[in-house]
């Protein structure tokens, strides 16, 4: 999978280099889609080549620009190019396509794909143009990242070899502003409600609270992750390199 992403990496900086500016919501959806296909799915050649040909793809799996009356406008074309994605020959399937495949109905494998292809590249590629964003209105912080990919990727290079999993864990920086992006710039601020199927007790600012079977629940993640209670005076304040993100301040948000 890696080796994938560096491929593909490689290929939208060199396209990026030779472009004035960018547009960085259609540049990024289009990335993460494409990503998605080639290490998920195992295809290439499915989606056109630039975001400005894709767009009416893009357009039918990004929920953020769908109203209702669009959801049934675009159906059709999450249907075809789900089954196109189903009828793409591949010598090596990737993990969630061959999982997909393996499913005896047609309808539901259609199904299926079509909300991973959603769920799989919009909240990745939201995260990505939040982390541009932030990286821009904090040079300080992009240049510890830039030393930091230089100095690993120099490294690598001495060694002969490209980019592995395991490598990924000396990113520190980098995964700190990704985590700290995430918890300002989450792309879901809640979740759906879901139905208690029995009666819990749950730990309330004054004690016990005993929460009858049959309640909605639900969770509200941008409160939660914008409290001064849990991160502090600074916790609408974006600062990856000032948060330590252990274990035991994740679970004190938690």
């Amino acid at each position: 999978m890696v080796p994938a992403l560096q491929v593909g990496i490689d290929e939208v900086l060199d396209r990026w280099s030779n472009l004035g500016s960018i547009d960085a919501h259609d540049e990024l959806h289009h990335f993460a889609l494409d990503m998605f296909l080639r290490t998920m799915c195992g295809i290439t050649g499915c989606l056109p080549s630039t975001p400005e040909e894709s767009k009416d793809i893009r357009e039918a799996f990004n929920l953020d620009t769908l109203g209702p009356e669009d959801l049934m406008r675009t159906h059709p074309v999450r249907i075809e190019f789900a089954t196109r994605i189903l009828e793409h020959g591949t010598h090596q399937l990737g993990p969630l396509l061959e999982s997909i495949q393996s499913m005896e109905d047609n309808e539901e494998r259609t199904q299926n794909l079509t909300n991973f292809l959603v769920a799989g590249h919009d909240t990745t590629a939201h995260t990505l143009e939040w982390v541009f964003l932030e990286l821009a209105r904090n040079p300080d912080v992009q240049e510890v990242i830039r030393q930091e990919a230089d100095s690993i990727f120099a490294s690598l290079r001495a060694e002969g070899r490209g980019l592995q999993y395991a490598d990924l864990a000396r990113f520190e920086a980098t995964t700190a502003v990704i985590t700290e992006t995430l918890r300002l710039w989450g792309p879901a601020i809640t979740v759906f409600r879901r139905e208690l199927g029995s009666e819990k007790v749950v730990r309330g600012r004054n004690g016990a609270v005993t929460v009858p079977a049959g309640t909605f629940v639900n969770f509200w993640y941008y409160g939660h992750h914008h409290s001064d209670r849990l991160w502090g005076s600074d916790a609408c304040e974006f600062r990856p390199l000032g948060r330590a993100f252990t274990d035991t301040e994740l679970q004190r948000a938690s």
